[in-house]
């Protein structure tokens, strides 16, 4: 019956990629998108209750499990997630999975539904994938040790590159066999894409541009990256000192397209030598400013790209401007790569890491602790829809 059940699963997630193919009547027409001009125009608010053990920062995502669209929320300390109906708002099913045990799969790095009884984990610092139930019983295990030995240190999964799950497909990052002051991490590939069906792993896309081949660096702002899939199964990446998205497929780069931003300055990474602390690395942001999350609308087929301005070092006060709080603009990419609009956001007002594309538009958090409207027992977003006008 588990045989049975594992071939399914397995039958279910090949005919993705055919109910993939119905999203295209919902493809806004940008066929002339450079002759329009476009805005994003608040139009709802959504607030998300919360409990006492959930905090008000806490990552949320959108996700769709048969019909119906779900605000999702993973707790990784507390190898729970909390599912709110997107309609009502209210919470539907919280599920708390165990650590150890017949059921166990350790500490959580990242989940991805499919269904309700298809859920795919990604164990913590391991080479472990499980799939189980909403129940939290475990219905398989995938160890990858044997065939990556040598290829990476253990898995990977962030905001910035989260588990996703395409046509049998699990895509997610990687912690190269390098230490991250090593020039060989930046000549690393920062993907694996493991087959469920056949255990094949693919390890040959989303490298680090030239820039970063030029020494060791100090600094996440340094090396961070961000990389969605497309509706073709398509990677996208794009990295915080590059002005440039790069498309691969399986394992091919297949192009890549420049978005110069004005609010970014184009340099080279600096050297370790150069930035000796985590506040020189600071400093170095903020003068620099970067492009940071990367969001997708499958519905659509638009990328949405954070950019972080660079601003002046200290506040009127003397202090250290937070990075995350100071002014920042967001990219929108048409399904041709075109950038069809750069706006402007102002600083202390939004969780810039909490942002999810809808087919409404985008969600921005307000979640912001220098936000005079913060409330901290929920969370609380802003829908922006995309606008001609």
């Amino acid at each position: 019956m588990k045989i049975f059940s594992l071939f399914l699963i397995i039958v279910l997630l090949s005919c993705q990629s055919s109910e993939n193919e119905k999203d295209n009547s919902k493809t806004i027409n940008t066929d002339s998108d450079k002759n329009k001009t476009y805005k994003l125009i608040a139009k709802d608010t959504f607030n998300l209750q919360i409990d006492n053990k959930t905090s008000y920062k806490n990552i949320v995502s959108v996700i769709k499990i048969g019909r119906k669209r779900f605000f999702f929320s993973k707790i990784h300390r507390q190898n729970r997630c909390i599912l709110w109906d997107f309609k009502t708002l209210k919470k539907v099913k919280e599920i708390t999975f165990e650590k150890e045990g017949p059921n166990g799969v350790g500490n959580i790095q990242d989940i991805v539904f499919y269904k309700w009884d298809s859920i795919f984990i990604l164990k913590s610092y391991s080479k472990n994938i499980f799939l189980v139930d909403s129940s939290g019983k475990v219905k398989n295990k995938w160890n990858m040790h044997k065939k990556t030995k040598y290829i990476f240190e253990s898995t990977a999964s962030s905001i910035s590159y989260p588990l996703e799950l395409f046509n049998s497909k699990l895509y997610f990052g990687k912690i190269p066999p390098y230490n991250p002051e090593s020039y060989l991490f930046f000549k690393d590939t920062m993907q694996i894409i493991y087959d469920i069906r056949t255990s094949n792993v693919i390890n040959k896309t989303v490298m680090y541009p030239n820039i970063y081949q030029q020494g060791t660096y100090y600094g996440i702002y340094n090396f961070t990256y961000e990389r969605i899939i497309n509706k073709h199964g398509q990677t996208v990446a794009s990295f915080s000192l590059d002005d440039n998205l790069y498309l691969y497929n399986d394992t091919l780069l297949l192009n890549k397209y420049s978005f110069k931003s004005k609010h970014v300055l184009s340099k080279p990474p600096t050297p370790k030598s150069d930035l000796s602390s985590v506040d020189d690395c600071s400093r170095y942001e903020l003068q620099k400013g970067s492009y940071r999350y990367l969001r997708y609308d499958k519905y659509n087929d638009i990328i949405y790209r954070v950019v972080l301005h660079k601003s002046e070092i200290y506040d009127i006060n003397g202090n250290l401007v937070e990075v995350f709080s100071k002014p920042f603009s967001i990219q929108v990419i048409n399904k041709d790569f075109e950038l069809i609009l750069e706006q402007e956001f102002p600083g202390n007002t939004y969780l810039l890491r909490n942002i999810i594309a809808v087919k409404e538009g985008l969600l921005i958090s307000t979640s912001n602790d220098n936000n005079p409207s913060l409330k901290e027992d929920r969370s609380q977003f802003i829908l922006f829809s995309l606008n001609k006008i």
